[in-house]
């Protein structure tokens, strides 16, 4: 019964944003991200912050997909607040997350190259997407691969220790964002690629933890279903990774 009311009760707490915004037939995709049907837009996704950090992720993804349109990622419609909570309006993409126990995985190859192209055309834009992981990336009804969740979206080349907060997901992230050290680098967006493919057709190449903790355990990673490119760059991290202990103690 608590599980069920956890599911139903923020459905009623945002009843006044959905009729503000001339929402129907509301259901729930994930914890924040919601379904319905707007009179203005057809079929939309709708995304809710409440809390401060929530608040900051949605204004950067604001930021970036008003300014930013592309068949690689959801269309932005609208934006704004009501009451205490903020929104984004988003085109309706019809797909399941990688993360789905219900997905049929596409070939290996077929994946990496659809992930390439989708992260070159951003990376062209001069962003890295910031959270790469299987919840983020959506297989679409006609096969396509689109990005999604841009909360994290960074421009190339800033500091990571000059950010006012940090929303990488530790299980999938490269050291320097994990240690909050250096500049933004496409290959951030890579390193998680490699361990989100590898997790998907075979297993986490650090058995489920972070690349710092995994380090600090001194064990060998599992990084065989990958080509040898990202192989390469995985086995490259993890050295960063031992140099940078070394000489912090964090994690």
């Amino acid at each position: 019964m608590a599980r069920v009311a956890e599911e139903i009760e923020p459905l009623e707490r945002y009843k006044p944003l959905f009729r503000a915004l001339r929402l129907s037939q509301c259901s729930s995709l994930s914890r924040s991200v919601y379904k319905a049907y707007s009179q203005t837009h057809g079929w939309v996704s709708l995304k809710v912050a409440e809390t401060a950090l929530a608040k900051a992720q949605l204004t950067n993804e604001v930021r970036f997909l008003s300014t930013h349109q592309s068949r690689y990622w959801p269309r932005y419609l609208s934006s704004g607040s009501v009451a205490d909570f903020e929104w984004l309006l988003l085109s309706f993409e019809d797909g399941v997350v990688l993360s789905s126990s219900r997905l049929k995985l596409p070939r290996l190859n077929s994946l990496i190259e659809s992930l390439q192209n989708a992260l070159r055309h951003l990376h062209s834009l001069n962003f890295i997407h910031g959270d790469i992981k299987p919840a983020n990336i959506l297989i679409t009804s006609d096969d396509t691969v689109k990005l999604i969740d841009f909360g994290s979206v960074l421009p190339i080349g800033i500091c990571y220790p000059s950010l006012t907060y940090s929303s990488i997901s530790p299980r999938f992230s490269a050291p320097n964002p994990h240690f909050r050290l250096g500049h933004t680098h496409p290959k951030d967006d890579f390193f998680s690629i490699a361990v989100s493919v590898q997790s998907l057709y075979d297993r986490h190449p650090f058995q489920l933890q972070s690349i710092t903790s995994f380090c600090q355990q001194k064990q060998t990673p599992d990084i065989g279903a990958l080509p040898s490119r990202y192989q390469m760059l995985l086995l490259q991290s993890i050295t960063r990774t031992q140099q940078l202990l070394t000489k912090s103690p964090i994690q």
